[in-house]
């Protein structure tokens, strides 16, 4: 039986706490092998450079090359080279370093010092190292420090224009789109710009609908109905598209003698309702304005 258990620990010297070594154990080559020294070698989490404790890779051809590929595209933050320490050390000067074919560096190579750091700073899948001092290449290991690369955000496609929402007199459509070609990943950029686009529409004026009886008014929305006044701005929908009720239709409309507007300027209710303790005005003024001594 277990209450606890706590696991305390330090990250070790030389390893990175952001990035991981893709290298290791990984698929690796070279032009050719030579003394029992295959390209794997110098991926196999081993860094001795001494070449009798048979973890050093070796070509035999002069100017030889020596790759790794790693098991996808990743961001690669940067690349530790190890070379050979018991002799030749300078078979490593100026040797090249690439990235997917790209020169990422050039190793300078100084006596008594086994590790070389080359700064990459992209992404790519393959490492290769081409060897330039006119001898073989030697390595006793290579690390490729990074992590799965970041992928920004792209904008898919538009969706179509949404309906008008007036049918005359001046309307907006709309349409959308999302953040997922491809979305963002892995710390990559989210999408630059609007997800929304919006248009006016159906600008025509509306053809006024004319009433022969002067108590009732036509819809304003443009369809061909006509409505007692009293019932314009009283928060039931009487038109097919409730453009009676609507603010813009109400907030500059006077109520009729019998009615008084509601604190919110949208709506026009009976006088003998008001104080009544029921709540006919939609914002509950025609009740809290009695509360307040206002009526």
């Amino acid at each position: 039986q277990l209450a606890e258990v706590e696991v305390y620990g330090e990250v070790p010297s030389g390893c990175d706490s952001e990035f991981n070594n893709l290298a290791l154990h990984q698929k690796a080559a070279q032009q050719d092998s030579h003394s029992g020294g295959p390209a794997s070698f110098a991926v196999d989490g081993n860094r001795d450079g001494d070449f009798s404790g048979h973890s050093v890779s070796h070509t035999l051809a002069k100017n030889g090359w020596w790759k790794v590929t790693l098991t996808r595209q990743y961001y690669v933050s940067y690349i530790d080279v190890y070379n050979r320490m018991d002799c030749c050390q300078n078979r490593l000067r100026n040797a090249k370093v690439f990235l997917d074919g790209a020169l990422v560096g050039t190793i300078p190579q100084v006596d008594g010092q086994q590790k070389y750091t080359i700064p990459v700073n992209k992404n790519g899948q393959e490492v290769k190292i081409q060897a330039t001092a006119g001898d073989s290449l030697q390595l006793a290991e290579v690390e490729v420090y990074g992590r799965v690369s970041s992928v920004d955000g792209g904008w898919g496609e538009f969706s179509d224009w949404s309906a008008c929402s007036a049918k005359c007199g001046g309307g907006v459509q709309s349409r959308s789109r999302a953040c997922d070609s491809p979305a963002p990943k892995n710390g990559g950029a989210d999408c630059q710009g609007d997800n929304k686009q919006e248009r006016d529409c159906n600008t025509d004026p509306c053809k006024v609908y004319k009433c022969s009886n002067s108590k009732k008014i036509p819809c304003p929305g443009g369809e061909k109905k006509c409505i007692s006044k009293w019932l314009a701005c009283d928060g039931v929908r009487d038109c097919k598209d409730g453009s009676e009720e609507t603010a813009d239709f109400c907030k500059d409309r006077p109520c009729t003698e019998k009615r008084i507007k509601c604190q919110d300027g949208l709506q026009c209710v009976r006088r003998d309702t008001w104080c009544d303790g029921k709540k006919d005005c939609s914002d509950g003024s025609d009740e809290s304005l009695c509360a307040l001594g206002a009526l």
